[in-house]
């Protein structure tokens, strides 16, 4: 990948970092993500960890319980009371994760926006592997496909549709925090600034590659102005 493509890349660690996330946004988030867009591999990453909470539930549980007997001198060798004790673990167990889900659920609802946020940044980077894939495409061809000024372009809408990206998670923060009412506002006109200044750029032809990923760029920073217009 060449280093402007490189640079234009927002990672997890700069997510984080921007948002000011720790694991259990994080979590809330994949969790809002798996039950509101339907992502195969969210929905199942979201049941894995739904059945390692319940597993880590039972086995906790279980191990404090018959620590508890043995120090008790209460520990019963009748196979009924046993399973008995075993259901009654597996209930509390359930109800646990039950109570965890609820709190979860709750959470998850406040990351709705940047839930949507994220959407949009995986959308963005999705942008930029097709560039670099078109890169590797000239690369290795025969012709060159005379799309310098055009990549050029989209270069520079992409660098207005991350910097609106950048803002829209500090913008989030802000908001989800309850800090500083005067920046965010600030970073809306930002916002409202880059996405006039990519309509411009959206007045070209769309006919080519390097066109259809602009007017990518150009949606992804109409739908984060969107967003963040609603906190």
């Amino acid at each position: 990948m060449r280093t402007d493509l490189t640079n234009l890349t927002i990672t997890a660690d700069e997510i984080e970092a921007l948002a000011g996330l720790d694991y259990s946004d994080s979590l809330a988030i994949a969790t809002y993500q798996a039950l509101a867009f339907r992502h195969p591999k969210q929905v199942a990453s979201l049941i894995v960890t739904e059945l390692f909470i319940l597993i880590f539930a039972l086995i906790f549980m279980l191990s404090s319980s018959l620590i508890v007997l043995r120090h008790s001198n209460s520990f019963v060798e009748d196979s009924s009371v046993v399973t008995q004790l075993l259901i009654g673990i597996v209930i509390l167990a359930i109800i646990a994760v039950f109570i965890w889900n609820i709190y979860l659920y709750r959470q998850a609802q406040q990351m709705r926006s940047l839930a949507y946020l994220m959407r949009e940044i995986e959308r963005f980077n999705d942008v930029i592997h097709t560039i670099d894939w078109i890169d590797q495409l000239e690369n290795h061809s025969t012709r060159q496909l005379q799309a310098g000024g055009e990549r050029e372009e989209a270069i520079a809408a992409l660098h207005l549709t991350r910097d609106s990206l950048v803002s829209s998670l500090q913008a989030e923060k802000l908001i989800r925090l309850k800090r500083g009412r005067v920046s965010y506002h600030d970073i809306l006109t930002n916002l409202e600034t880059n996405l006039t200044a990519l309509m411009a750029f959206g007045t070209n032809s769309q006919t080519s590659e390097y066109g259809r990923l602009l007017n990518q760029a150009l949606h992804i920073s109409m739908s984060v102005h969107r967003e963040i217009s609603k906190l």
